[in-house]
C-alpha cells in the first residue's frame, strides 16, 4: 500500500507542469492525543519533530506541500489494570513514540502571506533497539509494524524564505491493529486512535524553476 501511494505521488508530480519548486528544512513541536480501549494519555504528551519540505508552486494561490519528519513524542498513560483501586482501575506508565510522519498537503492562499493546509498524514512508528515498535515501560507487549493515517487541516503563514503553520491530524484508522498487551494475566487486542496538534517552522533554502 505504502509503495502504491509512492508510486503514484511520483506519477502525478512527473506529469505535472509547475512553476517553482521549493526545498527546506522544518522543526516544530509536538502535542500528542491517544485513547484506546486499554490505554489513553493522562495528558497530551509533547515532543519535537525535524525534517524536510518540498513546495509545490502551481499557482500564486494553490501549492502542495511533500513533507517528512522524525518525530519523538513521550506520554505519561492511564494503562488499564483492574487490580489497581487506587487510581480507579488504572497504573500510570511511560509511552515512548519514535517514528516517521509523512504529509501531503494542499495549501491554499487566502492572502498573499497567508492560507490554509488540507490534507492527509501517515505516521510509521519504527522498531527500536528492543525488537519493539513501541516501548511501553512495565507491560509485557509484542508489536507489529504500526501505521496510523489521518485527517490534517491548518493556518499557515509566509515571509520571504520562512514559513510557520499551526496543524491539527485527526487519526482516521486504529494503529494498533493486530497488536495485543497483557492485562491482568490476559492478552488484550488494542483499539482506538491518535491525534496530533502540532506547530512547525520551515525555512526554504533552495528554490529551482521549471
Amino acid at each position: 500500500m505504502k509503495k502504491i501511494i509512492l508510486l503514484t505521488t511520483i506519477l502525478f508530480l512527473s506529469t505535472t507542469v509547475f512553476s517553482q519548486v521549493r526545498i527546506g528544512f522544518s522543526a516544530g513541536y509536538n502535542n500528542m492525543f491517544v485513547k484506546s480501549n486499554v490505554f489513553e494519555s493522562e495528558k497530551p504528551g509533547s515532543g519535537v519533530a525535524l525534517g524536510f519540505s518540498y513546495k509545490y508552486m502551481f499557482t500564486d494561490n494553490f501549492n502542495l506541500l511533500l513533507e517528512w519528519d522524525y518525530a519523538n513524542t513521550k506520554i505519561d498513560f492511564r494503562v488499564k489494570n483492574n487490580e489497581t483501586e487506587t487510581t480507579g482501575g488504572y497504573d500510570i506508565e511511560t509511552f515512548k513514540k519514535n517514528g516517521f510522519r509523512y504529509h501531503l498537503l494542499g495549501n491554499y492562499n487566502l492572502h498573499e502571506n497567508a492560507g490554509i493546509l488540507l490534507g492527509a498524514s501517515v505516521d510509521h512508528y519504527f522498531e527500536n533497539n528492543n525488537g519493539e515498535y513501541f516501548e511501553l515501560v512495565g507491560l509485557e507487549s509484542d508489536w507489529n509494524p504500526v501505521y496510523s493515517v489521518g485527517l490534517t487541516a491548518g493556518i499557515i503563514g509566509n515571509y520571504e524564505n520562512f514559513s510557520a503553520d499551526l496543524r491539527y491530524t485527526y487519526g482516521l484508522t486504529n494503529p494498533y491493529s493486530n497488536n495485543t498487551v497483557e492485562v491482568n494475566g490476559n492478552d488484550e487486542d488494542v483499539t482506538g486512535n491518535h491525534s496530533m496538534l502540532n506547530f512547525r517552522v520551515t525555512y526554504y533554502f533552495y528554490d529551482y524553476f521549471q
